[in-house]
């Protein structure tokens, strides 16, 4: 579950030597730290009232029929984060899809298919609120039962239609989702371990000249839940930390000197959902200069966001230990190889401080000094044909700079994580540690065109880390891919567990060949059906 976030300062390194970048900093004694509230990410036009959890339903038309719409809405809001409370709710569901089972296999009605039907689904339930013995096990549960329950539910007849929940068995689904919140949430029970969850830079806002009907604010109605979040909640609800980097102020100013400026309504912070802290060092947060930023600030405390800015760190408090996230932008910084040597030592030295300072887990994220480049023609020997008319440009210097956050692995960063590609790059495990060069966009709304929009393919990742004695090491980590926009869904980041999924993979694979140390074989769910 989500421990409670303490920001108890914002810390800048302090070394004699500064990243050149206008920087705005702010300290704890100008604020009061932000805390997470517990019904963080709710959805206010929501209501989880009227809702009969005790007792079984009547065995009348009427009824059954209710029953099957309050099942529907359960793993619906279970899928998309509105119900973060559930096993109460979860065992009533399956004593009555039980029971209703039991009663249309009667011969009072003598409906067998429908029977089956409602067992089959009660089946995956119970499956879930049994748990899975790990990844590969709930991949394998989870597509037996959607098949299962594909082929019952096209043998149901029209007689009784009304009794059956209609459940979105998809692979990439509702029901997936239901089952994967209630999986991740028994891996997150543990005071022993702390999972942390990063995904790409976040754009939410409109850029200016951005084509009518492709801009942020124009996708905000027609969604039943906190858009543009709500598919990604079954992970970014269910562990210890969420990060991600915010990549436009949240304002309301009107001032920029930027020439292609982006913001979005600081409304939009509440539509973080699931997501504890971000960074604010970006290239594009001063877009509406300092007007534009202490906005930002404003709107992530009033909604319980914790945030660090450029050379800035924070601390999250926890039943595990002290945890801080350290943030940096290189985007803006010159690339001689005195300024590199001297970036290199402000970033290792930062996190040798928080070590100092009894930091038990450490995070750098980083935002690279990497550009996007067109590619004549993509490779096609990972994918067979090419995704985008985007790959990143790799820069050798990011995989110096990262090194240097880890260092021998002991005093160092425990994770290093890159952004501003916006193009998924590859990972490496560096001294027992990983690096991962760039996860892609979670969700970008700053194109112009759907020319100038980069690949769609990106991923979340997520780690687990134990203590070991006095430090901790990585327990397990997974990959989750996502779509973070399509042509229906725009700016909707959307987990992927089928034939995409793998496409994603091989294509982070492809992106992994710079690194003699690449991580090859990567963990992730696969739903077959």
């Amino acid at each position: 579950m989500k421990s409670r976030i303490i920001c108890l300062c914002l810390c800048v390194v302090a070394l004699g030597v500064s990243m050149l970048m206008t920087v705005k900093l702010i300290n704890s004694e100008e604020k009061d730290p932000p805390v997470i509230s517990a019904d963080k990410g709710k959805n206010p036009d929501s209501d989880e009232s009227n809702k009969d959890k005790n007792g079984l339903v009547a065995l009348t038309n009427n009824a059954i029929s209710s029953f099957a719409d309050k099942t529907e809405a359960f793993i619906s809001d279970l899928a998309y984060g509105e119900k973060k409370e559930y096993k109460e709710e979860l065992s009533y569901i399956v004593e009555n899809l039980d029971s209703i089972s039991s009663y249309l296999a009667s011969d009072k009605v003598g409906d067998e298919k429908g029977s089956e039907y409602l067992a089959s689904l009660s089946s995956a339930l119970k499956t879930a609120k049994e748990g899975f013995v790990n990844d590969k096990d709930f991949s394998q549960r989870v597509s037996t039962a959607l098949v299962e329950l594909d082929n019952k539910k096209n043998a149901l007849t029209e007689e009784h239609a009304s009794f059956y929940p209609e459940i979105d068995t998809d692979a990439n689904g509702a029901l997936t989702l239901a089952l994967l919140s209630i999986y991740e949430d028994s891996l997150s029970t543990d005071a022993d371990t702390f999972t942390v969850t990063v995904t790409g830079g976040a754009l939410m806002g409109d850029r200016l000249g951005t084509t009518a009907g492709l801009k942020f604010s124009d996708q905000l109605s027609g969604h039943k839940y906190l858009y543009p979040f709500y598919k990604i909640s079954a992970i970014t609800l269910r562990d210890d930390l969420t990060l991600s980097s915010l990549e436009a102020p949240l304002t309301t100013a009107t001032d920029s000197e930027s020439f292609n400026p982006s913001k979005g309504s600081p409304d939009y912070a509440k539509r973080l959902l699931g997501i504890d802290a971000v960074s604010l060092a970006s290239s594009s947060i001063m877009d509406y200069g300092e007007a534009g930023f202490d906005e930002t600030v404003k709107a992530l405390r009033e909604n319980g966001i914790s945030y660090s800015v450029q050379e800035g760190s924070q601390t999250v408090n926890s039943d595990f230990g002290k945890v801080v996230y350290i943030t940096f932008d290189l985007t803006d910084t010159p690339v001689t190889d005195e300024q590199k040597e001297r970036n290199k030592e402000v970033i290792k030295n930062a996190v040798e401080a928080e070590r100092t300072n009894g930091a038990d887990l450490v995070i750098v994220l980083l935002h690279w000094n990497t550009r996007q480049r067109k590619a004549d023609s993509l490779s096609s020997d990972y994918l067979g044909t090419a995704v985008s008319v985007y790959e990143p440009h790799f820069d050798a210097y990011n995989k110096e700079i990262a090194r240097a956050a880890i260092g021998n692995g002991v005093s160092g960063a425990d994770l290093v994580v890159g952004y501003g590609s916006r193009v998924a790059q590859g990972i490496e495990s560096y001294n027992n540690k990983f690096i991962v060069y760039e996860t892609g966009d979670l969700t970008y709304s700053g194109a112009l065109d759907a020319e100038q929009k980069n690949t769609n393919y990106s991923f979340i990742f997520r780690q687990t880390f134990v203590k070991d004695g006095s430090s901790v090491k990585s327990h397990s980590y997974r990959i989750i891919p996502i779509v973070n926009t399509s042509e229906d869904n725009l700016y909707l980041p959307t987990p992927v567990f089928d034939e995409t999924a793998d496409e994603i993979i091989e294509n982070l694979v492809y992106q992994s060949r710079y690194f003699s140390n690449a991580i090859t074989d990567f963990n992730y769910i696969r739903i077959e059906k």
